[in-house]
């Protein structure tokens, strides 16, 4: 069962590896970069922002 991020939250992220906008996939539990594409799972509401 996934929880939701919080919209307060989702609003500070950026991607770690080029800076830019994340876009929410609530239904695929990710964040992915607008730019470099990067994805971030999000795991019990908690975005794992770890770069590989």
């Amino acid at each position: 069962m996934s929880e939701e991020v919080s919209q307060d939250l989702l609003d500070s992220l950026i991607c770690i590896k080029c800076s830019s906008e994340l876009n929410y996939f609530k239904d695929k539990n990710k964040l992915i970069c607008k730019k470099c594409r990067h994805e971030f799972r999000i795991e019990k509401g908690i975005p794992n922002m770890l770069a590989d």
